[in-house]
């Protein structure tokens, strides 16, 4: 990614969290999550299957996986189509620049 690219995502977990999603439903640790922000536009629901390739293997089944320490773990709204943590990982609180209004942060890659 180009360090001129900003994002802005939901941070849904932080450091020391464990984050699961089963079939597209979010689990922090162990306890289902009510977001009606997430939006789910393909009904498909993918497996697990290792032999799937990205996006698809970690879009619907991702984890169990702990958030290390100075990090968070981020999702965009639009999760079928969000490129987020369950790509690139958990994101270090240093690249973290602020807040955006109520619905995440911001943060340089």
């Amino acid at each position: 990614m180009s360090p001129n690219i900003y994002f802005v995502q939901r941070v849904v977990a932080v450091a020391g969290d464990t984050v699961q999603i089963r079939n597209k439903q979010l689990y922090l640790n162990g306890k289902l999550q009510n977001e009606p922000y997430a939006v789910h536009r393909d009904p498909a629901v993918y497996s697990d299957l290792p032999s799937l390739p990205e996006p698809y293997h970690s879009r619907d089944q991702f984890g169990p996986y702990t958030v290390p320490a100075n990090s968070y773990f981020v999702l965009g709204d639009n999760r079928d189509e969000s490129s987020d943590s369950r790509y690139w990982g958990a994101v270090p609180a240093r690249m973290v620049m602020r807040r955006a209004g109520t619905v995440g942060g911001w943060w340089k890659h």
